[in-house]
């Protein structure tokens, strides 16, 4: 019975981590599509 506790935590534990990483990663991904954008729009240097 513990173990099956314990495999449910860890469950939650991971899940709770792979949302966080997603939600790394879209951030790092929206940053740099309008960084793209912003070289291709003012040439590079101002932004």
């Amino acid at each position: 019975m513990k173990n099956k506790m314990l495999k449910k935590e860890e469950k939650e534990i991971s899940d709770k981590n792979l949302e966080k990483i997603l939600f790394y990663d879209t951030i790092m991904y929206v940053l740099a599509l309008l960084f793209k954008e912003c070289q291709k729009n003012q040439g590079g240097l101002s932004c």
